[in-house]
């Protein structure tokens, strides 16, 4: 058998199944139809296959010989939480240079005061990303555009720039407070409530019943908070805290973004 011809026959199934599960993305033990996806492919190869908890799927292909050597392949099949650029862009859209430089810009680990591995991405590398985000989408790789907000630029007025963003179809990683500064995604904002995906985990419902927690949207939010949460300069739950410490990236896939060129609802 010519391994490289039969690679090369089943190249166009094998990418169009990849590209598939991309745009089906899957939180980890919540691969449901994945998990099936990968099922039905596996019977229409003739290949017997069993479930491994919940999602896990064990296909098995025997060869003639019995009792010789096995050979295991594991893959991963889940997705990892939602980015500012994968709500904005399809998974097999993102260059991997693109997340590559992300990682790198995020991962300094400094604190203002100079110390390392306690507060995450520093403002500094939050700003040079934000520029190298709108660069890199200068050049034509990709159709995305940035800007980094600080200061009293950060604040949710109605015609601010964080509103206007949302309205627009874009999305704004902003610094806040909940057991400690983190960032957060947001994603849309509605009457008095902004819809934000936030990667820390919260088991059950807040005490405060105002903060909503869903698991229904996995791909664009997993928080409900009003939006008198953010206004607050205090230190406190969902505050974007004193003004000189406030900062804010929008990012907007300039293909499906809201302007004034392409649609009349920017206006109402």
């Amino acid at each position: 058998m010519d391994v490289r011809k039969a690679a090369e026959a089943a190249r166009d199934c094998i990418v169009s199944i990849r590209r598939e599960f991309h745009q089906h993305p899957e939180l980890s033990m919540q691969e449901f139809r994945t998990a099936q996806r990968i099922e039905e492919e596996l019977d229409q190869l003739g290949i017997p296959h069993t479930r491994v908890g919940e999602t896990g799927v064990l296909g098995t292909l025997r060869g003639e010989k019995e009792g010789g050597r096995a050979v295991v392949l594991r893959a991963d099949i889940d997705a990892l939480p939602i980015n500012a650029v994968s709500y904005l862009f399809r998974r097999d859209e993102i260059p991997p240079e693109l997340t590559r430089n992300i990682m790198l810009y995020c991962l300094d680990c400094f604190g203002e005061d100079g110390s390392t591995g306690r507060r995450g991405t520093s403002r500094m590398a939050m700003m040079f990303l934000s520029n190298w985000l709108n660069g890199y989408g200068e050049t034509g790789h990709l159709a995305v555009s940035s800007r980094y907000l600080s200061g009293r630029e950060v604040n949710f007025s109605q015609n601010g720039p964080l509103r206007d963003a949302l309205r627009r179809g874009g999305a704004a990683v902003v610094r806040l407070d909940l057991e400690g500064w983190h960032y957060v995604l947001l994603t849309r904002v509605e009457g008095g409530d902004v819809y934000l995906f936030d990667p820390y985990y919260h088991e059950g419902p807040f005490d405060n019943a105002e903060l909503r927690v869903t698991d229904e949207h996995p791909c664009s939010y997993n928080r409900i908070v009003p939006v008198h949460y953010f206004e607050r300069e205090e230190i406190s739950v969902y505050s974007l805290g004193p003004f000189d410490t406030r900062e804010a990236i929008l990012l907007f896939n300039t293909d499906t973004e809201l302007t004034e060129d392409k649609t009349v609802e920017y206006f109402i």
